[in-house]
């Protein structure tokens, strides 16, 4: 690993091995303050969503899922790791 700066007060550092990431991104939306709706709905859509229809899994024991926050530009912004496993799975 690169990084050789202090780790901050109360954080730890951890190394993942590499995994595959599935990234999702929710729609724009118009006021700031709505931002923890749109991160609640991007979740139900994650939950919602079936990677195996394309030959993936969800792999929550290979990574945590990352969650990239929200902005009314950009919508809500999350990963979660995966592992292939063939169509139809």
């Amino acid at each position: 690993m690169d990084y050789d700066e202090p780790v901050p007060a109360g954080c730890d550092m951890i190394v993942l091995p590499p995994c595959t990431m599935l990234y999702f991104q929710g729609a724009s939306f118009q006021d700031e303050g709505d931002f923890g709706e749109a991160i609640n709905i991007l979740l139900e859509e994650m939950a919602a969503y079936n990677p195996a229809q394309h030959g993936w899994q969800y792999a929550p024991e290979l990574a945590p899922y990352f969650n990239f926050g929200a902005s009314a530009a950009q919508g809500a912004k999350m990963a979660r790791p995966a592992r292939k496993i063939g169509l139809h799975g």
